[in-house]
């Protein structure tokens, strides 16, 4: 089930994700982004929304295509990231005549090549390095980044670089920084994805019986109720691929959702009973599946 489901949602000549398991709203989302990023002049885009809501999986999509053709590059932040790991630094390199040489950075590499370079979880990142990306968040033909570190000093940025960031919600049980304001408004477009962009009824349905899925999906929207049992898309597709794998949905539920949304032993409780309640012998499985604005 899991390779069918491979199948379907991955090109099999391209490789490419498609999007026939998207949401209108996940289509919405694809197309407004994909019009940014071909914006003249070029701007920085930020793109907010929770963990698992298929913020990056637009991104590496659109990156896929015309004119960036996969040149793309990741950067994932954390606490207390250096400077060099966007910029570059002066490395040891095995070579008796030469002590040190530069390398560049992910940032560096794609301000000279062109291409999309998407910097995730962006609100990790300390103020202090944030603020030395100002210089390509800089609209049109003024960008270029400083590298004090190198003996070049700075690098113009091709006029194909495009810089997108994304990152989660403030507060809602995140425990990322605010994104400073001069960064805030750099950007020239902010989509905040507050919805699934995956069509999960559509994607349930590839993993398991259609009855089944219909239980699982009622039992989505039920979870998606409480701040404190809320799951996103990725939690869902992880429980379909459990169940796939040959886990019993109850089984599934207590080894792929619980322990990932709380710590509380009552909360637990209350999931794995809500659960049982769908999944009852005795229980009849919904008529349909929800509708889009539902779940």
């Amino acid at each position: 089930a899991i390779a069918a489901v491979q199948q379907h949602i991955f090109d099999a000549n391209a490789g490419e994700p498609t999007r026939d398991l998207f949401t209108s709203f996940g289509n919405k989302m694809y197309e407004d982004i994909e019009r940014a990023l071909h914006a003249k002049p070029p701007v920085p885009i930020g793109v907010e929304g929770p963990t698992g809501h298929g913020k990056s999986t637009i991104i590496d999509m659109i990156a896929n295509t015309a004119p960036w053709n996969g040149t793309y590059a990741i950067q994932a932040c954390h606490r207390g990231m250096d400077i060099n790991a966007f910029v570059g630094g002066m490395y040891p390199v095995p070579d008796p005549n030469v002590l040190v040489e530069w390398h560049d950075g992910k940032l560096t590499r794609m301000a000279r090549q062109g291409g999309i370079y998407h910097i995730e979880e962006m609100a990790n990142a300390d103020p202090d390095v944030l603020s030395r990306l100002h210089q390509v968040m800089d609209e049109g033909s003024r960008r270029f980044l400083d590298l004090v570190e190198s003996p070049e000093g700075s690098v113009s940025v091709e006029t194909n670089f495009r810089y997108v960031a994304s990152y989660n919600p403030p507060a809602k049980n995140y425990t990322s920084n605010k994104i400073p304001m001069p960064v805030m408004r750099r950007f020239g477009y902010i989509f905040r994805l507050d919805k699934t962009v995956v069509n999960e009824p559509k994607l349930m349905k590839l993993y398991m019986p259609e009855e089944t899925a219909r239980r699982c999906m009622a039992l989505v929207v039920e979870l998606r109720r409480s701040a404190d049992t809320w799951v996103c898309s990725r939690d869902v597709k992880l429980w379909g691929q459990a169940i796939a794998n040959g886990f019993e949905p109850l089984d599934a539920v207590r080894y792929s959702l619980i322990p990932k949304f709380t710590a509380s032993v009552d909360v637990a409780d209350s999931v794995l009973n809500m659960a049982r309640s769908h999944f009852a012998p005795n229980t009849l499985a919904p008529s349909s599946m929800p509708t889009e604005s539902e779940y």
